[in-house]
């Protein structure tokens, strides 16, 4: 049985590295993704997924998650857990499943899709996937310096704009990019984005 997953993030370059996360896991399927908390809300209405992993990371978006709960007790809440101790509380007493996704890994993120339930995913009890063992993966052998760029574009930012934050030229930048996609073996920077997500060499809580 395949459980439809809504993904909704502030990042559309987060949201689709997210979803194509979920699309590569056995028995799920992403069918949408959301921007914005209010289009969360409607797209969410219309297709009615069987669960919706959602961003928490500002207020509008812990609102409408704890809204979406009320409206659809049916669908599976999976929410990226937020800083606040009391929207922590907040979105527990709702049904919401929190996964810290830095400290817990995807493959947390990606259990919690799977079994639901109102429980941290990183505390005892919680539904965290075990790790995927010692074997090498394909993005293991990133630098942190890719690793750095990769964030960049997790973060919606553009060959140029990234550049300007690294202090260095767009071509060498494209270049970069070009190079980490074919030792990822993907097409574009955002499914390079979703394959060390996917891996765990890149993490939710990391800043640019």
């Amino acid at each position: 049985m395949t459980t439809t997953v809504l993904v909704a993030h502030g990042s559309l370059a987060l949201a689709e590295a997210l979803s194509a996360v979920v699309a590569s896991e056995p028995g799920l399927e992403a069918v949408a993704t959301a921007t914005d908390p209010a289009g969360a809300l409607t797209d969410v209405g219309r297709i009615r997924p069987d669960a919706v992993l959602a961003d928490l990371g500002e207020g509008d978006w812990v609102v409408a998650v704890i809204a979406l709960t009320k409206a659809y007790p049916q669908i599976r809440v999976v929410g990226l857990a937020p800083a606040e101790a009391a929207a922590t509380d907040r979105l527990l007493a709702a049904g919401v499943h929190l996964v810290d996704a830095a400290s817990a890994g995807m493959g947390a993120v990606l259990a919690a899709l799977h079994a639901g339930g109102g429980r941290r995913a990183d505390e005892p009890g919680g539904s965290a996937r075990a790790a995927s063992g010692t074997q090498p993966t394909r993005s293991s052998a990133l630098a942190p310096t890719d690793l750095q760029l990769l964030r960049l574009v997790a973060a919606g930012l553009d060959s140029e704009s990234a550049a300007r934050e690294l202090g260095t030229d767009a071509g060498l930048v494209r270049r970069r990019l070009r190079r980490i996609c074919t030792e990822l073996r993907v097409e574009s920077p955002i499914q390079a984005v979703a394959v060390a997500l996917r891996e765990g060499v890149l993490d939710l809580g990391s800043g640019p």
